[in-house]
């Protein structure tokens, strides 16, 4: 019976045996270790006790419930002891490694793991950390079962868990158990073995049990037979001498060669160089160490083995070297150099051989050839011979494990055997990889981890499946694995240990197994003595532990109190521990939550000194300079190093916690969630609903719409109690051209506009002054001006009812747009108003009530007879300005207005073209023999047509064809999908073949201007409410104009124009772009595996999709291939597992290789009107003035106006600036209300204060959303109509009934006299009720929302997207800083509730700040020697001299700076020097490029604030020569970024946006911009800005001066942003895909393009879904070839 490795479908059939139920009895009733051999059956005696020990376990763990723990040492082992207990147990069991990020966990997330897991199988640190940090105490556990517990040594986290019995009392510690083997863990003479024994029983509180008889297992163990075979050492020929005296020569020198103790960068000093000068020399000491690898291999392997080792070597070194500064560079090179040589000289002597096996054969050692011949036994050839076998002797098949000592060996041995399997076809039949040691680091967020483990399951589980026949293997195969049962164990390098010994033998588990140890024949003797000793000591543990069970005692507590003392006293807060084991793990761990970049991997400094010469050490720690604990700590005087440095950090992690560093459970706070547990944090975002389903995530936050309240203008309520009900007021409407005319027919309808009959509307209360603005029809544009008659008007019953008899007919029979299922309303006090037609007498302006009497309905629409045609007489008193309907036409809708009477043509006329001979033959021939019946003389009609889609807010087709050159079928798209009316030429109409409408063609004409007149008044009149508002709680403006004061008009703005006429020609262009699906046979790409069993291919798919990356995108495998590889291929290596570990989404399955090193030069781009060319380094917004006014009433109706309305104006503009100011204003009130915060933790608040979502929910205390215009006009549909409303009838039955359709009220017919009055007859209501009742679904399930139907206006509500509403906030902003500054924005942001209403945040920019040098705590001298004595030759570079160079200090100081002891790092710096050069630059382009679309200016201001930009003027000033730091990999990367621009002449041009930086991607060596160059000149933005007494001027003049080129060459050619040129890719077909949060809280966006036919997926990575699109999109866009590599 197995162990660990037990079948999981063999256990149901499996029953103890009389040991295991005596072992388990034991074991039942005290701490036990369980001694058997492998195979014997240790793990199903844990199993049974889990079983008798379950009904603690059995209530959830918030009941009370207790849990088991079964412990392993390796990841393997948790899966492998999962199944067997899922298999044998109905308990609920759970695996749980480091893999899981299990260590990242807090307290919550383990509670809810045990609430209802029973079992949890953990490795052994696990346990110990949530022991240690209090997640769960020893009372809530009932049984510990240790798996391999013989590894409890020294500081094994096995041994720590039992160390902390100590602290608790004897009836609360659970049942112990351990199962083991060996017992002995390392070599042990036979005189020891019993204190050996006594230490592992003291160690675990236990005592060890095993059988009583040694023969009651041994039918159950491993007992291979043990054969030892010599070998001849290797003799090494000239050219091996030649190699060997090479490379000594070479280990020699390093062990010469000093680094330079002299700084090279002139940033470090004293001990602190001390340290980086020892991390050298520890790579110069395992340099040494891979050269007498090879020596090694030369003596052990012979020449051929030793070529395959160099090459083994120089690709670790060219690794090395990838991440190495300069001064280890040069060594590194010399090392392959000479390595090479070497390599090359073997090669050369070997060609003399043509054979290619005779080669390797005549070149390999005795060891290899004794390999090799008993392998051969194996082979299909030896097999069919049945003479007996020196090894293989029952003539089997091979499953073979070899040993090895060193991963090298295990590399070289795998390609060894590969080349001899391909060249000698008698070792065809050889199947084999090999598996080396990992460690998975928890807090290590790389991939090489990760992969190393992948690649060992991939060979494991082959292994297991017959598709490999033999793993080479270091000591990690001897146990923890779950291995087939092998026939063949080869020890190839000496045995070490009695463990090894006995747990390699143990792998040999077949019956008929050999165990067969490789042994040079001098020392066979010196073997003979160990073997023996072995022997004895596994002699003498069987003799002192069978059958001495029940005679052995527990240890007591005297023995166990001395094995655990301890050297320091723990830490402990409130059961939380940290102890000298676990110190120096958690102050890395600390480490490593501390802001920094991907260069640097914040540490501490750790300085050693030794007393007196002696070996007393004390060790000081030094926290990195963004760390809050400044002081060094010290520890006492130590006996040793490893004793000093662990007491060190316990007394650093014990003053972290002090710091508030560390949490309750002593582990590094959640800075992200302490911030925001803060109560001044908390206190910023009360306006945040408690429910958890309005916040939605920030990755589709945007998309979210919902439905507002539309509000109504307070002009157009039903109520006003300060008039008698039959009081209005009247408002006059004015039209007046705008353009003057040639055009004839232009020139009529212009009459019929300038006519003394109008309209008015009829309010009950006043209005407020409006600005004149502009509407356009297919004639012109005309000016509308709104004339407030607030004086009161009596309107008496009956005239109140002819009002709203001629309203109705207006829009029910002349505009004909009203809904079936719309009556006047009679109730609601919103949308209350008329419109009246009007009649000028003089300078009176009054209602027409001759027309209310004499048009309360327009005729019916009728073919006349022949009488009528025949007695038809047309005079031009008659016709003119009339409108007539062709009624011989399909379309009963046409109307046309008569602009002429032609009594020089008639229907016999000539045709204007000469395919007719007259009129009377065209409409004869045209329409079905149409013939003239009445007079023939009567004169023809010119006319226009007038009516059609009737949205006159944009221009009309002139407006394009000036602006695009678009065919005359796009304009025509673009018109009709606008709701535009379409130009026509003139058309002449044969009077008799015309209904002529009664109704006057004026009213007419002008009525078509109404719908979208009285929604542009509408919004003007929310608009200044809202303004109005903003008044009356900032007094930011006035409420009403003065008199004599007039609002300015509404100014079109072309861009939006533009905008709005091709958004649905680009919408149709989209629709038919390709869209091929990425799985489409024809295109799918797809990586075939070398391995070629089914079983083994769909387990290494199973594999595959464990791990956070696509196998798609895995490199060339080095360590397999190395006698393939190339040095791109090792670059390519080293990258990929370098990649941080990221949250990956299903999308990233489609992802391909990718090249992204190319950068793009060649970059189209587009001409545009330039900057204005004079030096100008004054920004007029920032010296703005809060205005008497206030913002005039246009912008004011521009900012809540968003772009897809698709009007003559929108918020983008405003939208810009206004979020730059934001950033602004956050950043600053942040920096001064959080002292103490970092920039991490400062952009964390900021994330959240500045976010699409807080804005929202500030925006929805003032229902912003419901005086917002955020849909398109449309007057035919989605439109309501002035004193009109939803049948109450009609609607309280679908809310009642929601299973009816809603499309079933568009039948409905209301009766004219209904809908004037506003109610329905019993009749109606009847004949309502029988026709939605035939749209009723009978699944009562089924729901419907009438609002969903796009009929939401209808219902009084708007349906608006959450993002449209943030950016509205954002326009807002930006409008009241144009109009009145800065301190006027700061009181939007107040009044929004963005920052705090009782606090004056415009105040902030008046502190004067206190610093250690202004307050005199740090002297001239100390600032200077942090600035290396440069302070003037940086300030002549900035033109600016510090009163305060604590602040160029600051600024100039990288986090890894281990100098500076006098500032913090730049990070708090350049947090609001980000802030502040975005708003000025944004600010400056807003005021100084006004011809630039917004999307321009989003294009202009994206190429120019970013840190390539930024990077790229820090470098052309040589101010990234002054960057204090202490991290060797960041002045690589600067250097490489210096030496890049200086060969292009420190241009910046539009190829700087494709440079990727940091935060684009995760792999440092992408990176071609280090970070730390554009912070720096943020952070000395930041710097100028306090040390000139907060003057934005100062800061601009200076930073104006830097990037005044930039500013100017962007702007004559704005380089297109990445995410937009990578759509003007056509043959890309570029898709994003869904985004998703990694687990570092960045947004990750996946892109799908294609690329040579092939689709390809990349992922973006950024602070938010915009740069994280942005960055997939250059890395797209490189690996598209755009550009040359550079």
């Amino acid at each position: 019976m197995s162990d660990s490795e037990m079948e999981p479908e063999m256990i149901p059939e499996m029953k103890p045996r009389s040991y295991q139920s005596q072992m388990e009895n034991i074991a039942l009733e005290e701490n036990s270790i369980i001694f058997l051999p492998t195979g014997a059956g240790k793990t199903f005696i844990a199993i049974q006790l889990m079983k008798r020990l379950q009904e603690s376990i059995k209530a959830p763990y918030s009941e009370g419930g207790k849990r088991i723990f079964f412990l392993v040492n390796t990841v393997p082992l948790v899966s492998q002891h999962l199944k067997v207990v899922e298999n044998l147990t109905s308990l609920t069991v759970k695996g749980f490694t480091s893999q899981e990020k299990v260590d990242l966990w807090d307290q919550n997330e383990w509670l809810l793991q045990l609430e209802n897991v029973q079992v949890l199988i953990m490795t052994a640190q696990i346990l110990c950390d949530m022991l240690l940090h209090n997640y769960i105490q020893f009372n809530r556990i009932n049984l510990l079962i240790f798996d391999e517990c013989h590894a409890a040594v020294k500081d094994h986290p096995m041994r720590q868990i039992m160390r902390q019995f100590e602290f608790v009392p004897m009836h609360e510690t659970p049942r112990v158990v351990g199962l083991t083997a060996t017992i002995l863990n390392g070599n042990v003479k036979p005189q020891e073995v019993e204190a050996s024994i006594r230490e592992l029983e003291t160690t675990f509180h236990s005592k060890i049990i095993t059988c009583d008889v040694v023969e009651e297992v041994n039918s159950y163990s491993t007992k291979p037979c043990e054969i030892v075979i010599t070998y001849t050492p290797y003799t090494c020929n000239d050219i091996d001498k030649y190699v060997e005296k090479s490379l000594s020569e070479v280990t020699k020198f390093l062990e010469i060669v000093k680094l330079s103790e002299d700084d090279p960068t002139g940033k470090h000093s004293g001990a602190d160089f001390m340290e980086i000068l020892a991390s050298k020399n520890k790579q110069r000491t395992k340099l040494i160490r891979l050269i007498k690898t090879i020596i090694r291999h030369l003596d052990d392997l012979g020449t051929y083995g030793t070529s395959l080792a160099i090459l083994a070597i120089v690709i670790r070194v060219e690794r090395i070297k990838l991440k190495s500064d300069y001064e280890v560079q040069p060594l590194l090179q010399y090392i392959i150099t000479i390595s090479n040589k070497c390599r090359g000289i073997i090669e050369k002597f070997m060609m003399k051989y043509e054979d290619p096996y005779e080669k390797i054969f005549q070149n390999s050692s005795s060891k290899l050839k004794s390999l090799l011949n008993f392998l051969k036994e194996y082979s299909p050839k030896a097999l069919a011979v049945s003479s007996p076998k020196k090894i293989n002797k029952h003539n089997e098949k091979l499953c073979c494990i070899i040993f090895v000592k060193e991963r090298v060996t295990a590399l070289v041995l795998n390609i060894y055997l590969k080349h001899v399997r391909q060249h000698n076809k008698e070792f065809e039949f050889l199947k084999h990889d090999f598996i080396t040691g990992f460690n998975v680091n928890p807090f290590s967020d790389t991939r090489e981890d990760l992969y190393e483990k992948k690649q060992n399951r991939i060979a494991v589980n082959e292994f297991r499946t017959g598709a490999l026949n033999c793993l080479i293997s270091t000591d990690v195969l001897e146990e923890g694995f779950d291995l087939p049962q092998c026939n063949l164990i080869v020890r190839f390098d000496e045995l070490m240990t009695f463990k090894s010994y006995i747990q390699s033998k143990g792998r040999g588990r077949q019956s008929t197994a050999s165990y067969v140890i490789l042994i040079p024949s001098p020392k066979k003797s010196d073997f003979t003595k160990t073997f023996k000793s072995y022997q004895d000591v596994f002699h003498i543990m069987n003799e002192m532990l069978i059958g001495k069970t029940r005679d052995r005692l527990a240890p007591s507590e005297e023995e166990i109190s001395k094995v655990y003392k301890s050297i320091f006293e723990p830490y402990c807060h409130n059961n939380a521990t940290v102890t000298i084991n676990s110190s120096i793990s958690l102050l890395n761990r600390y480490c490593s939550t501390l802001d920094h970049d991907i260069y640097t991997d914040p540490q501490p400094v750790w300085l050693r000194k030794r007393i007196n010469n002696k070996n007393i050490t004390i060790i000081s720690i030094k926290m990195p300079s963004n760390s809050p604990m400044k002081r060094t700590i010290e520890s006492p005087p130590m006996n040793n190093l490893k004793d000093a440095k662990q007491v060190a950090a316990l007394l650093a992690c014990k003053e972290l916690h002090k710091l508030g560093e560390l949490n309750e459970n002593l582990l590094p706070i959640d800075r992200a969630k302490m911030v925001f547990d803060d109560v001044s944090t908390k206190a910023l975002f009360l306006h945040w609903p408690v429910s958890s389903e309005e916040i939605s995530t920030e990755s589709v936050f945007g998309k979210k719409q919902k439905f507002y309240k539309k509000e109504c203008p307070a002009s157009f309520k039903r109520l006003n109690q300060n008039v008698p009900a039959d009081v209005y007021f009247m408002q006059n409407i004015k039209i007046t051209p705008k353009a003057e005319t040639t055009n004839q027919q232009i020139q009529e309808v212009y009459k019929m506009l300038e006519s003394e009959n109008g309209y008015a509307f009829i309010t009950k209360n006043e209005m407020h002054q409006i600005c004149p603005f502009s509407l356009f029809l297919s004639s012109g544009e005309v000016t509308i001006e709104i004339t407030p008659k607030n004086t009161p008007r009596k309107i008496s019953n009956q005239l109140l009812k002819k009002i709203k008899q001629f309203h109705v007919m207006l829009f029910y029979d002349v505009l004909a747009i009203t809904q079936p299922f719309l009556t006047l309303d009679n109730t609601s006090d919103d949308n209350f108003f008329y419109v009246v037609p009007t009649l000028r007498r003089g300078e009176i302006i009054d209602i027409d009530e001759e027309i209310l009497d004499t048009h309360k309905k327009i005729d019916e629409c009728v073919e006349p007879s022949i009488v009528k045609r025949q007695q038809l007489r047309v005079t031009k008193d008659e016709y003119l300005h009339s409108v007539i309907w062709p009624w011989y036409r399909v379309d009963t809708t046409l109307r046309y207005i008569v602009t002429e009477v032609c009594e020089d043509k008639t229907p016999d006329s000539p045709f204007d073209t000469t395919d007719f001979e007259s009129f009377a033959q065209y409409f004869q021939l045209k329409y079905n023999n149409l013939r003239v019946v009445g007079e023939k003389n009567q004169p023809m009609l010119k006319v226009r047509p007038i009516g059609g889609k009737m949205n006159c807010l944009l221009p009309r087709s002139i407006t394009i064809a000036a602006e695009e050159n678009l065919s005359k079928k796009k304009v025509k798209t673009i018109l009709e999908a606008t709701s535009i009316d379409i130009p026509s030429h003139e058309e002449l109409l044969v009077p008799e073949f015309c209904f002529k409408f009664n109704f006057p063609g004026v009213l007419w004409l002008k009525a078509i201007l109404l719908p979208s007149l009285i929604h542009r008044v509408t919004m003007l009149l929310q608009a200044n409410e809202l303004r109005q508002m903003i008044v009356r709680e900032t007094k930011l403006g006035c409420l009403d104009l003065e008199d004599g004061e007039e609002w300015e008009p509404l100014v079109v703005d072309i861009h939006a124009i533009q905008k709005s006429q091709k958004a649905v020609l680009t919408s149709q262009n989209k629709n038919h772009s390709s869209d091929i699906s990425p799985c489409s046979p024809a295109r799918e790409f797809n990586k075939t595996t070398e391995r070629n069993t089914i079983t083994s291919q769909f387990t290494k798919s199973n594999i595959d999709a464990e791990y956070p990356w696509n196998p798609n995108l895995e490199p060339v495998d080095i360590n397999r291939k190395i006698d393939e590889v190339s040095v791109m291929d090792i670059e390519c290596f080293d990258k990929f597992v370098s990649h941080k570990v990221e949250t990956v989404d299903e999308n990233e399955q489609n992802q391909t290789e990718s090249d992204i090193f190319s950068i793009p030069s060649n970059v189209s781009k587009r001409a545009i009107r330039a900057a204005p060319p004079k030096y100008n380094d004054v920004i007029d917004i920032v010296k703005k003035k809060i205005s008497k006014i206030g913002p005039q009433l246009s912008s004011m109706l521009e900012a809540i106006t968003i772009s897809k309305s698709n009007d003559v104006i929108n918020l983008e503009r405003l939208e810009t600036l206004g979020d730059s100011f934001l950033k602004f204003g956050a950043s600053l009130y942040l920096w001064h209300k959080y002292p103490k915060h970092t920039e991490g933790e400062l952009t964390t608040i900021k994330g959240k204060l500045v976010s699409n979502k807080n804005l929202y929910f500030c925006a929805q205390a003032i229902n912003l959303a419901g005086r917002m215009k955020t849909k398109q006009f449309n007057a035919k549909f989605g439109w309501l109509m002035p004193g009109f409303c939803f049948s109450e009838y009609i609607f309280d039955l679908l809310q009642k009934h929601t299973n009816i359709n809603p499309i079933s009220i568009y039948p409905i017919e209301i009766p004219r006299e209904e809908v004037v009055i506003g109610v329905l007859s019993h009749s109606s209501k009847s004949k309502i009720n029988e026709i939605l009742f035939q749209y009723l679904e009978m699944d009562h399930d089924t729901v419907f929302d009438i609002r969903d139907n796009n009929m939401e206006p209808y219902s009084g509500e708007v349906y608006v997207a959450d993002k449209v509403i943030s950016d509205c906030v954002e326009a807002l902003i930006g409008l009241y800083l144009l109009d009145s500054g800065i301190e006027a924005a700061f009181k939007i942001l107040s009044w929004l509730k963005i920052l705090p209403e009782n606090e004056n945040v415009f105040d902030l920019m008046h502190v004067h700040l206190k610093t250690s040098f202004n307050e005199g705590k740090i002297p001239i001298g100390s600032v200077n020697y942090q600035l290396d004595f440069c302070q003037k030759d940086i300030e002549n570079i900035l033109n600016y001299n510090f009163k305060d160079p604590s602040y160029l200090v600051q600024a100039l100081s990288h986090s890894s700076n281990v100098k500076n002891n006098v500032t913090e790092c730049y990070q708090r710096l350049e947090f609001i020097g980000d802030a502040i050069l975005d708003f000025l630059i944004t600010s400056y382009i807003y005021e100084n490029c006004g011809s630039l679309s917004p999307g321009d200016i989003t294009d202009l201001r994206s190429a120019l604030v970013n840190n390539v930009t930024f990077a790229c003027v820090i470098v052309r000033l040589g101010l990234h020569k002054f960057i204090q730091s202490s991290n060797s990999a960041l002045d690589v990367a600067i250097y490489k970024f210096v030496v890049y621009q200086k060969s292009r002449q420190h241009l910046i041009d539009d190829t700087v946006i494709f440079l990727l930086e940091e935060n684009d991607c995760t792999i440092a060596d992408y990176v071609d911009v280090p970070k730390a160059l554009g912070d720096i000149f943020e952070s000395l933005a930041g710097a100028i800005y306090f040390d000139s007494g907060n003057d934005l001027n100062v800061v601009w003049k200076i930073f104006y001066k830097f990037m005044r080129n930039e500013i100017v060459m962007f702007s004559e050619n704005i380089p297109k942003q990445p995410v937009r040129l990578l759509h003007e890719q056509i043959h890309a077909t570029p898709k994003f895909k869904e985004s998703s949060i990694t687990s570092t809280g960045r947004v990750m966006v996946p892109l799908q393009f294609q690329l040579n036919g092939v689709f390809k997926v990349v992922h973006g990575f950024g602070f938010n879904k915009a740069n994280a699109k942005r960055s997939a999109a250059k890395i797209a866009l490189k690996m598209l070839g755009i550009g040359s590599c550079q």
